[in-house]
């Protein structure tokens, strides 16, 4: 009897002693081992998981999959490549990261590219204009997810061949390239001969890049018909495309392509007819000139910018107007399409018409 009260007095001292030396309990040992609780234990989530439930993972530290675009007010992860054409910035999460990442910084390999990330998670901050549903920051992880080898038994497309499909434009003689979804292809100014082919494609999947397989069935030059060629696909995303030629005919080259955008603002009703432009050159903002005081076109303008002395309309887009003040002096890319206000409306003579762009897409030279 006398040892049950001795043992039972002892356990009671330890612990006291236990609570007043701070020594910690099972239950919080395990709060801190939870997942999510530190960066080195982070949850692996889809961001379909943070934006629909974002007050469960509110604060957490959580490793999640997606595609990256880092740019000026717009670095974000976005669930698919096409969300971040688009600018469905409700299917992304901002990321607190540098918008200008240096050569071979983690920014940089995973710009415009699928990746991995991991980060503390947080519905409260929306990044810029609140835009998107949340945001990731305290980032220790960014890495580039890379495409997947061969598909099972060769019945499921990957998704870099859905990404080739459009109108992509190379420079003089480089031809312009129009990819289809049934398997076909068209070639236009082609080589000095300016020639035209036709033909089908196909991307083979036996090593890492990936090749590209074109054979010419029609072409306005006849010994192209019925040859084939094949090229390394180094570089593939929403705007570029990088085709590697190494054979006895075409050489050995790397030529570049960049994607032929149809915008929607291209074709305002009424206007059948139009003339895509897009310009490399210094932007420069200005005060207001006599010229566009006296045009209604340009009267409003929130900005007074041009490129090669050819005058910027940003319209009602206060964010291309903005940025065009940020990259005053720089070398920019300038995309939109064609105007000009006839020659009655001009009050400056003598001038038969003033061409502008009313633009829809800036963004500095890389």
């Amino acid at each position: 009897m006398k040892s049950r009260v001795i043992v039972m007095l002892l356990g009671t001292v330890l612990l006291a002693v236990s609570y007043w030396t701070g020594t910690p309990s099972r239950e919080a040992i395990a709060e801190g081992e939870k997942p999510g609780s530190t960066p080195q234990q982070p949850l692996a989530l889809s961001l379909f998981q943070l934006i629909a439930t974002p007050d469960v993972f509110e604060g957490k530290y959580v490793r999640v999959f997606g595609f990256v675009r880092i740019e000026h007010e717009g670095t974000a992860l976005f669930l698919h490549r096409e969300d971040a054409d688009h600018m469905l910035t409700k299917n992304g999460l901002w990321l607190a990261v540098n918008d200008a990442p240096a050569e071979g910084s983690k920014e940089a390999q995973v710009k415009n590219r699928y990746a991995l990330i991991e980060g503390r998670f947080t519905a409260k901050k929306t990044g810029h204009m609140g835009l998107w549903s949340g945001s990731i920051d305290e980032i220790t992880r960014m890495v580039p997810w890379e495409i997947r080898n061969a598909p099972p038994n060769g019945t499921e497309k990957p998704p870099v061949e859905a990404t080739l499909h459009g109108e992509w434009k190379g420079g003089a003689c480089q031809g312009t390239f129009i990819f289809k979804a049934d398997g076909t292809y068209q070639l236009k100014q082609w080589s000095p001969g300016n020639y035209s082919l036709s033909g089908t494609w196909a991307i083979r999947w036996d090593a890492l890049p990936p090749t590209l397989v074109l054979k010419c069935k029609e072409s306005s030059h006849k010994e192209y018909v019925g040859r084939a060629w094949e090229m390394k696909v180094p570089q593939l995303d929403g705007e570029s495309l990088s085709l590697a030629f190494n054979s006895a005919t075409e050489g050995k080259e790397t030529i570049k392509y960049t994607r032929v955008k149809k915008s929607a603002e291209l074709k305002k009703a009424g206007e059948s007819d139009y003339i895509k432009v897009e310009i490399r050159g210094k932007l420069r903002v200005t005060d207001k000139q006599q010229v566009a005081l006296e045009i209604e076109e340009l009267a409003k303008e929130p900005v007074y910018a041009s490129v090669h002395d050819m005058r910027l309309a940003f319209g009602e887009d206060k964010e291309l107007a903005d940025l065009a003040k940020k990259l005053d002096g720089k070398t920019v890319i300038v995309s939109g399409s064609l105007a000009r206000v006839p020659a009655e409306r001009i009050a400056v003579k003598p001038t038969n018409y003033l061409s502008y762009i009313k633009v829809t897409e800036l963004k500095a030279a890389e």
